[in-house]
């Protein structure tokens, strides 16, 4: 996703089916996500946690509308 993702919407390489990246791995798997280190103050200790987490941080972070 060369200009980022919109807040809200899943990444463009997510598997809907499988919640699996389908660019995992591979050459042109980003560095944001490569860097990207799982832990509790990021993902919670549930899905549902996680989401909230997501949200707020893109909440937190959206640009000025």
């Amino acid at each position: 996703m060369p200009n980022g993702k919109p807040a809200g919407m899943p990444c463009m390489n997510l598997d809907m089916e499988t919640l699996r990246c389908t660019i995992w791995e591979t050459a042109v798997y980003p560095p944001v996500c490569r860097n990207f280190r799982p832990s509790l103050e990021n993902c919670g200790s549930s899905r549902t946690e996680a989401l909230q987490i997501l949200a707020d941080l893109e909440a937190a972070t959206r640009p000025e509308q």
